[in-house]
């Protein structure tokens, strides 16, 4: 698992795992993401018919604390 604080205007979640982990977004692993207030993830998983983008924001609270 990874996390990597990302920005509104980031190049693609993809980009980032094949850029800064030198990994290829293709292949069967899950990448998760995590929001710099801990409040929101997402993942990313690739299929033969393209990428899944998963999503959750928590609106009262973090997924853990510092």
């Amino acid at each position: 698992m990874w996390t990597h604080r990302y920005a509104q205007r980031d190049p693609g979640l993809a980009t980032l795992v094949q850029q800064n982990y030198q990994m290829d977004p293709t292949d069967s692993s899950l990448s998760l993401f995590c929001g710099k207030s801990r409040s929101q993830l997402k993942a990313l998983l690739w299929e033969p018919d393209g990428f899944i983008l998963l999503s959750k924001q928590l609106s009262n609270s973090r997924y853990w604390k510092s």
